[in-house]
């Protein structure tokens, strides 16, 4: 299954969440009405909120680890129909996929369909489910593609989506960056190119020149009946000719 996308917004979202990141567990909500916290919990970071519009269409959470001038390895969840039905009267949001004693920006987009608002925190994390072992992400010889050094072992048992694995590469651009990726069921290998060509020139995305550019593995994952993208690890940055 393949996709493309931009990322110019979260992108630049996030860095600017990174220029701002303090040593604080204090919320910072941009909206008051809304009330984002972000507290520990026993599973990992709880997020909760005074109020969520009834109109909301759509919730999407993101997270990233506080590490500056370094590309960032997110964790999100795309919240929308009956599931958002549920996070309404519940007024909450858990997310285990964190790691003891990092620090993380928490950023929430509240859609009612005619505006967006974002609401922000940041919190160091108390407990979490993470990645045992060691992994790479390494580049091929012609720079057209990745391989995972070995298959993620989590520090808890995890539910797995289908399909499995997520692979996305993201092209630095002057307002921000664009991404393209493929979801994979098993395969530890994926090779982005000539689909990120095909990708922009479909959707008359122009890139010109050489651009740097990373990519990220994630595993997708099921967890308190929300779908979890779960960034595992980025290769070094490259060089890609668009």
């Amino acid at each position: 299954m393949n996709y493309h996308f931009l990322r110019t917004l979260i992108a630049t979202f996030v860095l600017a969440m990174a220029l701002i990141g303090c040593a604080s567990n204090k919320a910072i909500s941009t909206d008051e009405s809304i009330g984002l916290k972000a507290e520990n919990t026993p599973e990992g970071i709880v997020f909760t909120f005074d109020h969520i519009p009834s109109e909301t269409t759509r919730m999407f959470i993101h997270l990233t680890e506080a590490v500056e001038g370094a590309n960032v390895i997110p964790v999100f969840t795309d919240i929308r129909g009956t599931l958002l039905d549920q996070v309404k009267e519940k007024g909450k949001v858990v997310c285990p996929f964190v790691r003891n004693g990092h620090h993380y920006l928490i950023a929430v987009s509240i859609d009612t369909g005619n505006n967006e608002n974002w609401v922000d925190a940041e919190i160091t994390a108390g407990n979490g489910i993470y990645t045992l072992n060691e992994i790479d992400l390494e580049l091929n010889e012609a720079q057209t593609g990745v391989t995972l050094s070995a298959e993620p072992v989590f520090s808890a048992d995890v539910q797995y989506a289908s399909p499995k694995f997520e692979y996305v590469v993201t092209v630095k651009v002057d307002n921000g960056s664009i991404g393209y990726g493929e979801q994979l069921e098993d395969e530890l290998a994926w090779e982005f190119i000539p689909g990120i060509v095909e990708g922009f020139k479909r959707d008359n995305i122009q890139v010109n020149g050489n651009s740097p550019a990373y990519v990220t593995a994630y595993c997708k994952i099921n967890y308190g009946d929300l779908l979890w993208t779960v960034g595992i690890v980025n290769s070094k940055e490259f060089l890609v000719s668009l």
